[in-house]
């Protein structure tokens, strides 16, 4: 049995710890106020005892020490908790004896002593868990601002497949109310909203995700609504993230590309002309249309392997003469140039070709678009007509000398006529006087007879 002394020593060894606890130990009276009536004095970190007795100079209540505006709340919470089990714990702004206000935890318990009713409890600070606990609060508040305002829909579902929560995008992209989904098993949900093979399927997607495996997105028709799915599963809360994406109007663009490209790929292998796009910086080829693969005898492979040069005469214009560079400044100005090109087949027949280029952009990148005709019979006429007309002119030119030669021989026999005629003419005057001269010497004869 423990001495007197011993008790003694045992009780102070007590005190002296409970004064050197870095918390406040209390007994209170039981009312708004809580008047102090013990408390470990001797740790003036939150309460002086001669500055506290000199503000009040009979009690030190700890109500005293509480932020004004929490004191009505701090009051009604532990009133309400004594109420339900008869324990209390609540948190609240405290003025130290600095007049530094610190955030503590007031928990304690009510205790009735025969004929009294007091509280007992414990004060200590959580300033530091405070403002952790707000930047906790801040950061939940903004991935919950996020989760709320996501495009996305975005579940959220533990092991067991139970949903813990949804956001407003799952249920304006699904049409199903958040309250249909949430804290429903979600296989459940699965069975009630999808029909047919795609259960099976997303069970089996489902069961995976709970093995903790990844899902990659995949694409699902539901409500005539496209949806891409994927899922994650968070190993450091043990969840499983969901997400769903409306891509109703990235198919609807996509299917409008899809028979755009196809019009324009029907266009551009229609047409007649040979259609060639070029890389401008060394003329390689980038693309054919059918008829460019017909009028040169190689498949679109192999052209879309070589460049102007393999395609063309020797004869043509280098790519650095003064010709091309003045070519190339037209392009670049937006204009089309226009010219005739020599090319060459893959069997090494040349060819002439009308060719109209002009640089156009593609996939945000400058390229040349030609347009090839091939005019060979067109130029084949123009030669046979060149012939004719030379040949024409041949015979135009002989038939003219000829003329000249004749005409020249008609003018000499005409001046010999001339001659002739003025030697006739003559002639036949100097006849005629003779007979003048011999009707009028008959005449005189007559009458001298």
């Amino acid at each position: 049995m423990r001495s007197k002394s011993g008790i003694s020593d045992s009780l102070l060894s007590w005190q002296k710890l409970l004064n050197r606890a870095p918390l406040l130990i209390y007994r209170a009276s039981f009312d708004e106020k809580r008047k102090l009536l013990f408390w470990n004095s001797e740790n003036v970190k939150f309460i002086d005892r001669e500055v506290a007795a000199s503000q009040t100079e009979q009690e030190v209540c700890l109500s005293q020490f509480v932020a004004s505006e929490d004191q009505e709340k701090v009051w009604n919470s532990i009133k309400s908790s004594i109420v339900k089990k008869n324990f209390y714990q609540t948190e609240y702004r405290f003025f130290q004896k600095d007049d530094q206000a610190v955030w503590v935890r007031d928990q304690g318990k009510l205790v009735e002593d025969q004929d009294e009713t007091y509280l007992e409890g414990i004060i200590f600070e959580i300033d530091d868990l405070k403002t952790t606990e707000e930047k906790l609060l801040f950061e939940r508040n903004k991935y919950k601002t996020i989760f709320d305002v996501s495009g996305e829909g975005i579940i959220v579902v533990d092991l067991k497949g139970k949903i813990l929560d949804v956001n407003h995008a799952v249920e304006t992209i699904t049409g199903i109310p958040k309250a249909e989904l949430k804290g429903k098993n979600t296989l459940q949900i699965i069975k009630k909203y999808v029909e047919g093979k795609k259960t099976n399927f997303l069970f089996s997607v489902v069961k995976r995700a709970f093995t903790g495996k990844k899902i990659l997105p995949f694409e699902m028709n539901f409500n005539d609504v496209t949806l891409e799915i994927s899922a994650d599963y968070d190993h450091q809360t043990k969840r499983i993230v969901g997400i769903l994406r409306d891509i109703t109007k990235r198919h609807q663009i996509k299917h409008s590309l899809f028979i755009s490209e196809r019009r324009f790929k029907t266009i551009f292998n229609s047409s007649t002309d040979a259609i060639m796009i070029h890389d401008p910086k060394d003329l390689s080829i980038l693309d054919v249309n059918d008829q460019a693969c017909k009028m040169y005898g190689y498949s679109r492979e192999e052209l879309k392997k070589m460049n102007v040069s393999d395609l063309s005469s020797d004869r043509m214009i280098s790519l650095d003469s003064a010709q091309a560079k003045k070519m190339f400044s037209i392009l670049e100005k937006g204009e089309t140039v226009s010219m005739e090109w020599q090319g060459k087949n893959k069997q090494g027949k040349l060819f002439w070709i009308d060719i109209k280029a002009r640089f156009v952009q593609f996939d945000n990148m400058t390229q040349m678009l030609i347009f090839g005709r091939d005019i060979s019979e067109r130029k084949e006429i123009e030669q046979e007509l060149k012939n004719q007309r030379e040949s024409l002119q041949k015979l135009v030119k002989q038939r003219t000398q000829k003329l000249e030669e004749k005409n020249i021989e008609l003018e000499k026999k005409n001046r010999e006529l001339e001659k002739f005629n003025k030697l006739f003419v003559g002639r036949e005057y100097r006849i005629k006087e003779l007979k003048d001269q011999v009707r009028d010497l008959e005449k005189q004869l007559r009458q001298n007879s």
